[in-house]
């Protein structure tokens, strides 16, 4: 902003306006309905800066829409595509002073979920006189719309909500604390989250810092109270803590009529004092006491007359001495009128000073008369309280000082029975309080209900007499926090493995058992049974959680068929699941460690082992056995030859059984559906013959019939005259027809002159070497064909030379 100057024509800005005489402009288009306008490594002559957000179309008209002075405006609201201005000036309106800093317009992350009433964070309120704080943030967030203003700490938005439920005391403190913000406002309405009604706001009320504390008595127990937090200014806004506690109960002597006898003596008496009690308005009749925070009463009775001197110190448990309070009222006749006897006119003492250490003065005391005391912690600090009578004639009765003990059977569990015990006190009158309320009239009372929470809780036991003497005593119940175990879980192993379940729960310290089905496990480090295991983990004190496993043991377990593929020599494996979990992998003996997601192998005839892995990783197998049908043959027989005119029978053979039977062609066959046509062709022939089975497999095979003409042609005559011509006798045309011939020749007496059982058309007409004489001779031809027949042609025979 150096040498920069005031701007004329724009109007004033909201905040720090004195400074604008070096203010410098920045425009933007905004792309959201929320944006953050920050100003960074800020220096120069003046480091306090502010910023002003306009709208308008022109620089002449514009609006002032929200200012700040600090350096991170969050602005909501905005039209995306819309320009807007932004003003930067110094706070300061010394001229010459400037500031140098780089500015950003940028897009804040979503708010936080609690941004709206209606969705609240529920706070815990405690019931044990703590508080402990809870981490949130503003960071993001946008201001509420429709809801009563606060009406304090600077409200200007970035709120978030948060709930509380009144507790049965009807009364709550909600305290936050610092983090990024180290200054907070708080309101806390009643109402519907879309229609509340403001009851309180505060800014400054805790002890941390500039931080807020609202406490609240006289609530409806179980009314819903909503909360609601901002950063003051709305200009630092991210993460701060908050807490919400029942207040501690009333402590022994909280009020008059539980005031604690109590007597004086040149030793000094010390007791702890008391903290965590509201703070109640004084005056009055409480005279100097403006404001009476954790009051305790006492009364003492006279019993030797004169003048009394009482110190009273009050230390922090450092040691440090700490500011007490005191009022003192009297004398009183009887104990049973003091507490509505009281009035300013009867205040003996007084004294509302800043001092650790106070003395109480009473004159003229009285034999048998009484005085009462009340006694304050303004700084809250826990400590003790000293009280020892330094100067005076006079003395107290201790005889009145009844002495009571109270006990309990702690430390006991969240929500188990405790059992609270205090000493008699002749003909007295027992009255117990506690936390959620807690009242009882027993001087023993048991079975009592423990808080649910963990923590350590105060029960006041107060004895009356019939002389209207009490004295009172408290009792610290340690509720032990149980065991918190993990979540139930589940989970699968293979079969043939274990499980080791002391792994799963983290119970060290604690004693811990497994059940599964009430029967205790006997190995927890090493389960294989399926089912539903139980652990109960206890502490010392005996307080226990709970957590079941649900195991499951996996089996892969699988069944497999075998199909043979039609007209093959392989077969399909095909594999169901009878257990384990999908999906599935499978692999074949014939290839190990190679798996696949189809569940069919093809292989050929054999036993192999198939391997099921299912997701988790576990196998199983199991046996396939694959038996094959051999494929179907065909044998057509061996090739025949016949004669010309014969015929010959095919004889085919099959492999296996069949269902149709066709030769072809079907030319020269006396049958065609049949192994063992006859076969008659008139010229060679190659038959095929084609055969099908119930599978629809089919073989086929080829027969040749050979067809040879008629060779056999007996000459009746021969002239072996050695001229070349027709010198031998002839009797067929060709040997191929033939397998055989034998030949015998007879002259007319009968007499044989010539044989021979091969015959090749050799003989030249000699007998025993020599030439038989012309004339007629009488033959006999025997045949045996190829095929086996045979044929016997008788013939004259004429030899001429």
């Amino acid at each position: 902003t150096q040498s920069a100057t005031a701007s004329t024509g724009a109007p004033a800005p909201t905040c720090n306006a004195t400074g604008v005489n070096d203010d410098v402009w920045y425009s933007f288009v905004a792309t959201g309905a929320v944006h953050t306008l920050t100003l960074t490594n800020i220096t120069g002559t003046s480091t306090g800066m502010s910023m002003a957000l306009y709208s308008g179309a022109a620089c002449g008209s514009l609006t002032n829409l929200q200012c700040l002075g600090g350096n991170t405006l969050n602005v909501g609201g905005l039209t995306a595509g819309q320009t807007y201005f932004v003003r930067i000036y110094t706070t300061t309106a010394t001229a010459g002073l400037y500031g140098s800093f780089t500015f950003c317009v940028g897009t804040p992350p979503p708010p936080p979920a609690n941004d709206e009433p209606c969705n609240a964070i529920a706070l815990n309120v405690a019931e044990n006189g703590t508080c402990t704080f809870q981490q949130f943030t503003t960071a993001s967030a946008t201001g509420t719309s429709g809801v009563p203003a606060p009406g304090c700490a600077n409200y200007a938005g970035g709120d978030v909500w948060f709930k509380a439920v009144v507790p049965c005391s009807g009364s709550i403190i909600i305290d936050a604390q610092t983090g990024v913000i180290t200054d907070g406002g708080m309101a806390i309405y009643r109402g519907t989250c879309g229609n509340l009604s403001l009851i309180v706001c505060d800014d400054d009320g805790s002890a941390n810092g500039l931080m807020p504390r609202i406490s609240r008595t006289g609530l409806t127990p179980g009314e819903t109270l909503w909360i609601r937090f901002w950063e003051y200014g709305n200009d630092n806004n991210g993460t701060f803590s908050l807490c919400a506690q029942a207040p501690p109960p009333a402590p022994p002597a909280a009020t008059c009529q539980t005031a604690q006898s109590f007597c004086t003596s040149t030793t000094p008496n010390t007791i702890p004092n008391i903290t965590g009690q509201p703070s109640t308005a004084g005056g009055g009749i409480y005279g100097c006491l403006t404001t009476i925070p954790n009051p305790t009463y006492y009364y003492l009775q006279i019993q030797n007359s004169g003048s009394i001197q009482i110190t009273i110190s009050q230390t922090s448990t450092a040691g440090v001495g700490v500011d007490v309070d005191f009022v003192v009222w009297g004398p009183f006749n009887s104990l049973n009128t003091t507490c509505t006897a009281i009035s300013a006119a009867n205040i003996v003492d007084c004294s509302y000073s800043t001092a650790g250490i106070e003395v109480v003065d009473i004159p003229n005391a009285v034999a048998g008369q009484y005085y009462l005391f009340l006694v304050t912690n303004f700084s809250d600090q826990p400590g003790t309280i000293t009280y020892q009578q330094t100067g005076g004639t006079g003395s107290s009765n201790c005889a009145i000082v009844c002495t009571l003990a109270a006990t309990n059977n702690g430390p006991v569990c969240a929500g188990a029975p405790i059992n609270l015990g205090a000493s008699t006190v002749t003909g007295a009158v027992y009255q117990w309080t506690g936390p959620n309320c807690f009242n009882s009239t027993l001087q023993n009372p048991t079975v009592v209900s423990a808080p649910t929470t963990p923590g350590q809780y105060v029960y006041t036991v107060t004895a009356t007499t019939p002389s209207g003497q009490t004295c009172q005593d408290t009792t610290i119940v340690t509720v032990s926090p149980k065991p918190v175990l993990a979540a139930d879980t589940s989970f699968k192993i293979c079969s043939g493995s274990t499980a080791n379940l002391t792994t799963i729960y983290t119970t060290t310290g604690l004693s811990s058992a497994w059940t599964l089905g009430g029967v205790t496990v006997a190995n927890p480090a090493a389960v294989n049974v399926t089912g539903r295991y139980r652990l109960i983990a206890a502490n010392t004190t005996g307080c226990s959680d709970t957590a079941f496993v649900n195991l499951t043991v996996d089996t892969v377990r699988s069944q497999v068929t075998t199909q043979q593929i039609v007209c093959t020599q392989t077969a399909t494996i095909t594999i169901t699941n009878l257990s384990g979990i999908a999906p599935f992998q499978y692999s074949i003996s014939s290839n190990p460690g190679v798996f696949q997601t189809s569940n069919q192998f093809v292989a050929a005839g054999g036993t192999y082992t198939i391997t099921t892995r299912d997701s988790l990783g576990c196998t199983g197998t199991t046996q396939a056995t694959i038996t094959i049908v051999p494929e179907l043959t065909v044998n057509a027989g061996q090739d025949v030859s016949i004669v010309s005119g014969d015929r010959a029978q095919l004889l085919a053979t099959a492999s296996g059984p069949t269902t149709s039977i066709l030769w072809t062609p079907s030319t020269g066959l006396n049958a065609t559906n049949i192994f063992n046509p006859i076969a008659n062709p008139a010229a060679t022939t190659t038959y095929t013959v084609a055969v099908t089975n119930s599978l629809g497999c089919q073989a086929q095979d080829d027969v040749v019939v050979t067809v040879i003409p008629y060779c056999i042609k007996v000459n009746n005559a021969f002239t072996p005259n050695g001229d070349g011509i027709n010198d031998l006798w002839q009797v067929y045309d060709s040997y191929d027809c033939l397998r055989n011939v034998t030949v015998n020749v007879f002259n007319r007496y009968g007499k044989k002159v010539y044989e021979n059982k091969d015959y090749r058309k050799f003989w030249d007409g000699r007998f025993e070497n020599k030439p038989l004489p012309d004339g007629t001779y009488y033959a006999v031809v025997d045949f045996t064909l190829i095929t086996g027949r045979k044929i016997s042609v008788k013939t004259d025979l004429t030899i001429l030379r």
